[in-house]
C-alpha cells in the first residue's frame, strides 16, 4: 500500500514538475521572439587570466581519470563511477562525505582569496550582487532558469538512457548512488542534499562561470579589439571613430566595417570603464556564445561517470552560461543550479523513506 502511494506521489510530483517546465519553457520562448530574454549588463573585464581555464581543466581532469579508475574497479553492471568529490557510497559514513567536498571547497576558495588579495577583485569581478534589490531578481531569475531547464534536460537524459539501454536507476549521478546504498539514513541524506543544494552548485558556479567564462570573455574581449583595430586600419577609419561604442557603419564619413556589425574596442581603456558588447565574437560566432559553449562543455565533461548526463547537462551548462553573460553575476547560476538538484533530491528523498528504493 505505501509503496502504491509512494508511486502516485512522486508520478504526480513529476508529472507536475514537466508541465509547470515545459508551460515555462513556452512562455520564455515566446518572450525570446520579441527579444533578448535579459538585458546585457556590463561590467569590466576581470582581472585575472588563464588560472580559471586551468583551475577548470584540472578540476575536469581529475573528474574523469577518478572516474575511468573506479571504473575499471568495479565489476561490470555496478554504478559507472563518479568524481570522488561527489562519490556518495553506501560506504562513506556523513562526516566522511562532507570531509571529501573539503579539497574542492579549499581550492575554489583559495583561488577566490588570491584574486582578492593579490588581483585586487572587488565584488562585481566575482559576481557578487550589489545590494538586496539585485539578489532579489538574481534568486528571481535563477528560479525561473531553473524551472525551464528542468523538462529539457530531464527528457533529453531519459531519451539517451532508453537509447543506451539503461534503466533510470543505473545513472552514474551520486544521488542514484544514495538511491541504491540500500539503507535510509537520514543523516547520510541531509548531507548529500546539502552538497547538492549548496556545496555544489557555489563551487561549480564560481569555477565554471565565474573563474573559467570570465576570463573567456576577457580573452575573446582581447580577440575583438584586435580584430576590430586591424579593420578599422584598413577601412581608413579614424581609431577615435573606430574606437567609440557605437558600430562604425555606413552612414559615418562613408565608412563600412563588417556591414556596420562590429563595436570596435580598439584602444585600451581604464578597467573600470564599462561598455555595451560587440554583435560579434570569435569565428563570426554572436559575442559571448564561445565562453558559454566552452564552460558548458566543461561543465558536462566534469560530471563524467554520471552515465549519459554529460550530454543533457552540457544544456544545463549552456542555461548557467547565458545567465552569466548576461547579468555578469553569478547567483543567478547558483539559484539554477540549486533549483535543478532540488527536483533530483525531492524524487530521491520520496523513493528512499517511501520503499521505492
Amino acid at each position: 500500500m505505501d509503496g502504491e502511494i509512494g508511486d502516485r506521489w512522486l508520478l504526480a510530483f513529476v508529472s507536475t514538475t514537466m508541465l509547470v517546465s515545459l508551460a515555462t519553457c513556452l512562455l520564455l520562448v515566446a518572450k525570446w521572439i520579441r527579444g533578448p530574454l535579459l538585458a546585457y549588463e556590463p561590467r569590466r573585464q576581470v582581472p585575472w587570466g588563464a588560472v580559471g581555464a586551468v583551475l577548470a581543466l584540472l578540476f575536469v581532469s581529475m573528474a574523469i581519470v577518478s572516474a575511468v579508475a573506479l571504473g575499471e574497479q568495479k565489476p561490470t553492471g555496478e554504478l559507472p563511477a563518479i568524481h570522488a568529490a561527489e562519490r556518495p557510497a553506501e560506504s562513506i559514513p556523513s562526516l566522511h562525505l562532507v570531509m571529501s567536498q573539503a579539497p574542492e571547497v579549499l581550492l575554489v576558495g583559495g583561488v577566490l582569496g588570491l584574486f582578492v588579495v593579490y588581483l585586487g577583485a572587488g565584488p562585481r569581478d566575482l559576481g557578487l550582487p550589489s545590494g538586496f534589490r539585485v539578489l532579489a531578481y538574481d534568486v528571481g531569475i535563477g528560479i525561473v532558469a531553473g524551472v525551464a531547464a528542468l523538462a529539457p534536460t530531464l527528457l533529453l537524459q531519459g531519451m539517451l538512457m532508453r537509447f543506451l539501454g539503461s534503466p533510470p536507476s543505473e545513472s552514474g549521478h551520486p544521488l542514484v548512488s544514495l538511491l541504491r546504498s540500500g539503507k535510509p539514513d537520514v543523516a547520510l541524506m541531509v548531507v548529500g542534499a546539502f552538497i547538492a543544494l549548496v556545496i555544489a552548485p557555489v563551487c561549480e558556479e564560481f569555477m565554471f562561470r565565474v573563474m573559467l567564462q570570465g576570463w573567456l570573455e576577457r580573452w575573446e574581449a582581447g580577440v575583438v579589439r584586435k580584430t576590430a583595430a586591424c579593420l578599422a586600419g584598413v577601412a581608413g577609419v579614424p581609431v577615435e571613430m573606430a574606437a567609440s561604442d557605437r558600430p562604425v557603419g555606413a552612414g559615418e564619413g562613408g565608412a563600412n566595417i563588417e556591414g556596420g556589425l562590429v563595436m570596435a574596442w580598439v584602444e585600451e581603456r581604464p578597467p573600470s570603464e564599462e561598455r555595451p558588447p560587440p554583435v560579434l565574437g570569435v569565428f563570426g560566432w554572436p559575442y559571448g556564445l564561445f565562453p558559454i559553449a566552452v564552460s558548458a562543455v566543461l561543465f558536462g565533461l566534469a560530471h563524467f561517470g554520471y552515465g549519459p548526463d554529460p550530454i543533457p547537462l552540457f544544456g544545463l551548462g549552456l542555461v548557467l552560461g547565458y545567465l552569466y553573460q548576461r547579468t555578469h553575476r553569478v547567483v543567478p547560476c547558483m539559484v539554477a543550479h540549486a533549483v535543478f538538484n532540488a527536483y533530483s533530491m525531492v524524487a530521491l528523498w520520496r523513493m528512499v523513506f517511501a520503499g521505492e528504493g
